[in-house]
């Protein structure tokens, strides 16, 4: 319940964090979907992991706590340029190449762990499938 209620009233504040930039400008737009994009990565990890079938109960919380820096970068990358720009960037081809760049890093380091901690691997064997050793203790 916690996760759908930041989800709701975490863009729009962070839209007036950003001086309420209008969204008819296809750049402000792209910027804040970004942005928006990694709060929910963050927000829900849980479901990321999922999807990747990674193994969240280890590594939740240590991806969670490291993605929280690409969010704040993507936060204040964003806000820098909405400034820059009077916040009326029109087009997203305005947007330079390089934070195009750092927010493509940025989703791939959130996608990091869920990745690396999947569950591509073969099972153990099945108990009735096992060699049978000599136990050392019965003699």
């Amino acid at each position: 319940m916690v996760k759908i209620v930041y989800s709701l009233v975490l863009p729009p504040i962070i839209w007036l964090l950003y001086g309420w930039p209008s969204l008819q400008y296809a750049g402000n737009l792209a910027l804040l979907i970004v942005v928006v994009a990694h709060l929910y990565a963050v927000i829900w990890q849980d479901q990321l992991f999922a999807i990747f079938q990674g193994e969240p109960f280890t590594y939740s919380m240590v991806a969670r706590a490291i993605n929280i820096i690409p969010v704040v970068g993507a936060v204040i990358t964003s806000g820098v340029l909405l400034a820059m720009f009077g916040r009326q960037i029109e087009a997203v081809g305005a947007i330079p190449n390089l934070v195009w760049g750092l927010f493509a890093v940025s989703a791939l380091f959130t996608i990091t762990f869920p990745v690396f901690t999947s569950r591509h691997m073969s099972p153990l064997p099945r108990a009735s499938e096992r060699r049978e050793y000599e136990n050392p203790s019965d003699s």
